[in-house]
């Protein structure tokens, strides 16, 4: 019984520890969940680094190895630009290129 008391104060203790240590950054959505991103910095020989991290389980986890374990579960796609171009030539049919289908439409008339 005295053993799990130890153990949860521990796990008290070192979640108020790991709050001082992570702070939040910025929200990104990555895949179709929104996650909260925080840094931490990281002291190490060549320097002070700051990494970023994603909790993830109720734990911390490092927002690159997030991004390469959600690309595995074919949840995450990286942002690429969508622009497509048009097969035709617009301007010389009196058209405007839609950039999202790659086709063209008739220019808007004001009412």
């Amino acid at each position: 019984m005295e053993l799990l008391r130890n153990q949860a104060a521990y796990e008290q203790q070192k979640k108020k520890r790991d709050e001082k240590l992570y702070s939040f950054v910025r929200k990104e959505k990555i895949g179709n969940v929104e996650r909260k991103v925080y840094s931490k910095v990281n002291k190490s020989i060549d320097g002070t680094k700051k990494v970023e991290y994603v909790k993830h389980n109720g734990k911390y986890m490092q927002f690159k190895n997030y991004k390469e374990m959600m690309k595995k579960k074919n949840l995450y796609k990286s942002p690429s630009p969508q622009a497509k171009k048009c097969k035709k030539d617009c301007v010389a049919v009196k058209k405007v290129c839609n950039k999202v289908t790659g086709r063209c439409n008739k220019p808007k008339t004001k009412k």
